[in-house]
């Protein structure tokens, strides 16, 4: 049996369990052929280094003889993460979550070059890539489905702790499409524009760094191993969450709120408008006593940024670094 028939063998088989496997955020849609792109894709680079193994985050080893022509992408983690270092004539296919404002940042890109979004195994398997990014998070047996499908699949973290973390997401990107230099670049944009966030900083506050709150859906926060307590940090403030005790993310009351009595505060949307969220963390009563909420110090950023897990946090950071401190 040749590799293209036992694809679509299996396929078939995946169809009878797609109700199964179908992502959170599937839009949902009639299955179409037509919808797997088959024109020309941008040429892979020239294959120096090649080929090569890689070791996934849950440990599975992956050869690549050249770097991959055709690249497809399951998280939106990785979405934004390959925009950054591989034209976007490699990119076959993205998450159901690219094409979703709220969440985000490459929304335009991806309609301008009219990319599919993978709903399921089915069609990752269809679509029979030269390189599948997935999340570690990833479902176990869309995992399966599609590695038994002969898929080259890769697995890594798309749940961040850090900004280094993201630069190291870069590198490893980079390495598995056979562009180094364009990661490079990416990553060198990024900490420069950090850099310059955190010089924003003025030296009177050494001594006193505001208190900052994470604060979604006015009952969960972000503490101890988030990537909302590295940024703050980074950035010379106190990320109260994590000065309190709290967990990567975690339940706040609205006493708790009142007691820690944050000097600033930092809100996604929540899909709402900007202007709504605000006024109504302000109306607030727990908030009301803070520092932050009488002396009206809470910015409220879009989810795209708020939450994102991929280089496009560096909008996130100049936003709290304005707010604490003001342009310069």
């Amino acid at each position: 049996m040749t590799r293209r028939t036992f694809l679509w063998s299996l396929a078939a088989t995946v169809a009878v369990a797609a109700a199964l496997i179908t992502w959170v955020g599937d839009g949902g849609g009639t299955f179409r052929l037509s919808d797997i792109p088959n024109g020309e894709t941008g040429a892979a680079p020239s294959g120096r280094g090649f080929p090569k193994s890689f070791t996934d985050y849950h440990g599975f080893e992956l050869t690549l003889g050249k770097p991959p022509a055709r690249i497809a992408s399951q998280a939106l983690a990785t979405d934004s993460l390959l925009f950054a270092a591989v034209p976007p004539e490699r990119i076959v296919a993205v998450s159901m979550y690219a094409t979703e404002p709220q969440y985000s940042n490459i929304v335009e890109i991806v309609r301008r070059y009219n990319i599919p979004s993978i709903r399921d195994a089915e069609y990752a398997i269809r679509l029979d890539p030269d390189l599948l990014l997935i999340s570690n998070i990833s479902r176990a047996d869309f995992t399966d489905l599609v590695r038994q499908g002969g898929i080259p699949t890769y697995s890594m973290s798309t749940v961040f702790s850090s900004l280094d973390e993201i630069s190291a997401g870069l590198r490893t990107i980079g390495e598995l499409t056979g562009e180094p230099e364009a990661a490079a670049t990416a990553i060198a944009e990024l900490e420069a524009a950090i850099e310059a966030a955190v010089s924003k900083r003025p030296a009177a506050t050494q001594h006193s760094p505001p208190r900052v709150l994470a604060l979604s859906g006015f009952s969960y926060s972000s503490g101890k191993g988030s990537l909302f307590e590295d940024i703050v940090e980074v950035l010379g403030a106190i990320n109260v969450g994590s000065e309190q005790g709290l967990g990567a993310w975690g339940k706040v009351g609205s006493e708790q709120i009142a007691g820690w009595n944050p000097d600033w505060i930092v809100s996604g949307t929540g899909g709402a408008e900007r202007s709504d969220v605000l006024r109504k963390l302000l109306a607030d009563p727990a908030i009301a006593t803070t520092t932050a909420g009488r002396k009206a110090q809470v910015l409220v950023v879009e989810d795209h940024y708020y939450l994102t897990m991929s280089q496009h946090v560096v909008h996130l950071v100049n936003a709290i670094a304005e707010a604490l401190y003001g342009a310069k």
